[in-house]
């Protein structure tokens, strides 16, 4: 088995890298992530960055604090798909598929238009004991 050993640092994730993160959706997804990092600050979710030496991001990570009291709730994990150093950090963080869902969610067309995007997500989670 070969070991990856990966040199990386997570923060908050800032409106100025939303240049860098092409990788994680359209525009319109990342317009969203802007709505989202508004709520951050506001303390209602928390959105990551992780990244390498270059503190560019290879993978974000969104936290809700209003969809159960006390708990946050990770509702998005994405990786840059192209970035090998990033492939691992799934397994790194001790996160373990343990269902598949139907899902979907509005993605912008190279055109422009909105259409909708139906997936199957993989459900991960992690012991936190």
């Amino acid at each position: 088995m070969t070991s990856i050993v990966l040199k990386l640092t997570a923060r908050d994730l800032v409106h100025a890298d939303l240049a860098s993160c092409g990788w994680a959706g359209s525009e319109h997804h990342l317009a969203n992530v802007a709505r989202q990092l508004e709520r951050a600050r506001t303390g209602e979710a928390d959105y990551l960055a992780v990244c390498p030496t270059t503190d560019i991001p290879v993978a974000k990570g969104g936290v809700d604090y209003q969809v159960n009291d006390g708990v946050g709730t990770l509702w998005q994990l994405a990786v840059e798909e192209n970035n090998p150093r990033a492939r691992a950090l799934y397994e790194r963080l001790g996160y373990v598929a343990y269902d598949r869902q139907p899902d979907s969610w509005d993605e912008q067309a190279p055109d422009g238009s909105l259409r909708r995007h139906e997936t199957i997500c993989t459900w991960m989670r992690k012991d936190l004991a």
